[in-house]
């Protein structure tokens, strides 16, 4: 009886765990489509994180994918204007280098098509396109070292000689000179034009005078020289040589109201040689004589009354600028009036009492807009 109960008992419990295990079979892919453990949650949140961040994380750490965000500008400018590649693109990253294909032409008018090379921190390169518009320049241009000439009959002109032409930028041009009507076997004045144009169409023109003259230029410095050898040294102050130069022309000329002649050298030329003339002559031979030693000088002329006069102001040792007249003066007033080195103040005093005396008006009157500041 022991026996039938025991075998009894095994089937029984045989049967439970067959049918234990079918089940545990059914609830596998169940238990896949419904998680309910926590080992089946951290599987699924692995796998989530996986698929969602790996790819765009690795397109985010790779800039060389990205697009160079760069657009050129077109701009305008006045002609001569530096323009540099940065002026003409618009970056969103840093650049980290840019450069002109062909570099434009900034002195050149009108529109030119422009390519700049960009190149930025991630070695990303783009070539852009561009226009730069370069406005005209309306500025003339510049000539410099004109002045007039003076040459003997039969001499060569040199025309071209210190003269220079240059744009309003500074680059220099070619010049020409009109000078047709001058005939060097002819005493006289002649009139010359130096003209330049720029690459815009402006033009420049500068007039002088060459005088032809029948002296022998040569001869006239030569006399000049010598006399000044003999009356004062290079040591000597500019006011010491010019205070010889003065006390030289008022013992060694005579005043003659008839004998004024035409041009610097022929004055010069009369004095030198006969010792006499105007106050033309007398000018002239004083100024060759304050060049030649280096002093400043500058001619003046009378403004107003009956006749004409000249004299100079000059301005040694930078002490200022003052009068200086060489011309002698009528023995009524001479002993009142010092004609070296006067002031302003003093060519008015001497100015009445020449008139009150003699009823000569304007006799040191002149026109101080032309002339720089003379000591009062």
């Amino acid at each position: 009886m022991k026996t039938t109960v025991l075998t009894t008992i095994a089937f029984v419990c045989m049967t439970l765990a067959f049918f234990t295990g079918c089940n545990r079979e059914t609830a596998g892919p169940l238990a896949a489509q419904t998680p309910e453990t926590t080992d089946t949650e951290a599987i699924y949140t692995e796998a989530t994180d996986t698929e969602t961040t790996t790819e765009p994380t690795e397109l985010a750490t790779d800039p060389s994918t990205f697009p160079l965000l760069v657009h050129a500008v077109n701009i305008t400018v006045p002609m001569g204007t530096p323009v540099i590649p940065m002026d003409m693109i618009e970056a969103a990253d840093p650049v980290g280098f840019a450069q002109f294909i062909n570099p434009p032409d900034i002195f050149r008018s009108g529109n030119q098509t422009v390519e700049i090379e960009v190149t930025d921190a991630a070695n990303r390169r783009g070539v852009f396109t561009a226009t730069l518009t370069v406005l005209p320049n309306d500025i003339p241009p510049t000539i410099t070292g004109v002045a007039d000439i003076t040459v003997s009959t039969r001499s060569t002109l040199l025309l071209r000689q210190n003269v220079a032409a240059h744009d309003a930028f500074g680059r220099p041009l070619d010049f020409f000179i009109d000078s047709h009507q001058v005939d060097v076997d002819t005493p006289g004045r002649y009139p010359i034009v130096y003209y330049t144009y720029d690459d815009c169409g402006n033009r420049t023109e500068v007039a002088a005078t060459v005088t032809v003259t029948s002296v022998d230029i040569d001869e006239v410095y030569r006399r000049i020289d010598n006399i000044l050898a003999g009356i004062t040294t290079d040591e000597a102050s500019q006011v010491e040589q010019a205070r010889a130069v003065h006390t030289w022309m008022t013992r060694n000329m005579t005043y003659a109201a008839t004998i004024g002649l035409t041009g610097r050298y022929e004055n010069a030329d009369q004095g030198l040689r006969h010792r006499s003339g105007n106050c033309f002559v007398y000018f002239y031979t004083a100024e060759m004589m304050l060049t030649r030693l280096g002093i400043p000088n500058l001619r003046v002329d009378r403004l107003g009354g009956e006749t004409n006069h000249r004299w100079h102001l000059i301005n040694p040792d930078e002490l200022g600028w003052h009068h200086f007249d060489t011309s002698p003066h009528h023995l009524s007033v001479a002993a009142q009036v010092d004609t070296f080195m006067f002031t302003s103040t003093q060519a008015a005093a001497y100015t009445q009492l020449i008139e009150d005396r003699l009823g000569r008006s304007h006799y040191y009157a002149y026109d101080p807009a032309l002339l720089p500041e003379i000591t009062p």
